[in-house]
């Protein structure tokens, strides 16, 4: 019995030993769980944070997307009005002609009109006269009318470039619009990554705390069975100083009995 308790005793050691390494080993097991949950929470908040500013980014490229429409309308609508300014420059143009027409007529009156109060004498004196402010009349006329003329034409050359440049920006605006809707699908995607790597990450979180539950009832267990062990070896302690106790009494007996002579 002594020799079976010495041997329990090394072997109960042995086991306490590898006891609280298992339980060091579970602790260690367990920190690194609640790291790992706590990093997976903190990467899901943030994935959250990052799913939220590209929602803002969504729709702020949606707001572009309407502004720049807008803008592309009012481009046409603004190229329209321009084209039909060119358009009456074209007929204001008709109408000059019309009155350079008429100026040199006039001045072609003024000028026989002269010609015959000259003719008349001293008659046609005062005739000659309003002639004469007839045909600088028209004169001016057309001199008035070559300077609209030139501006007309300036005018037109001026509007035709802006409806060039109306028509480029239009293209642009387009080009504009095409690349925020790519743009905008883009960022749906992205947030729709985000939203699948939260929710991994949230899986994650849940799992290691899951596992950061069955470690710390692990070790539970562990100190509980340490404990067991631990009183377990007090008690074979116990049987051993009982068993040498016994085996003193023994010797003893032993003694005793061999003094008897028969």
């Amino acid at each position: 019995m002594v020799s079976a308790s010495n041997s329990s005793i090394v072997n109960s050691d042995e086991q306490s030993n590898r006891t609280s390494s298992v339980a060091a080993a579970i602790n260690e097991l367990g920190a690194a769980a609640q790291e790992i949950a706590h990093n997976a929470a903190q990467a899901s908040r943030q994935a959250s944070d990052a799913r939220h500013l590209a929602e803002d980014g969504q729709k702020v490229v949606e707001q572009s997307i309407l502004a720049m429409n807008k803008l592309s309308s009012m481009i046409s609508a603004s190229s329209t009005n321009i084209e039909g300014v060119a358009a009456n420059t074209v007929s204001i143009g008709k109408i000059l002609e019309v009155i350079t027409g008429i100026s040199q007529q006039t001045n072609l009156l003024a000028l026989n009109a002269a010609i015959e109060a000259a003719r008349a004498g001293e008659a046609g004196r005062g005739f000659a006269v309003v002639a004469d402010e007839v045909r600088k009349l028209a004169h001016r006329t057309k001199e008035s009318a070559q300077q609209v003329q030139i501006m007309i034409e300036e005018l037109q050359v001026g509007a035709q470039a802006s409806v060039d440049t109306m028509e480029e920006s239009q293209k642009h605006s387009h080009d504009s619009v095409s690349i925020a809707n790519q743009a905008g699908e883009r960022l749906g995607s992205v947030t729709s990554c985000i939203s699948d790597i939260d929710g991994m990450n949230q899986s994650v979180a849940t799992a290691t705390e899951e596992q950061t539950a069955v470690v710390e009832s692990i070790n539970v267990d562990i100190i509980e069975i340490n404990t067991l062990n631990q009183e377990g070896v007090e008690n074979l302690q116990s049987t051993l100083r009982a068993c040498k106790d016994l085996e003193i009494q023994a010797e003893r007996l032993t003694g005793l009995v061999g003094s008897f002579r028969i």
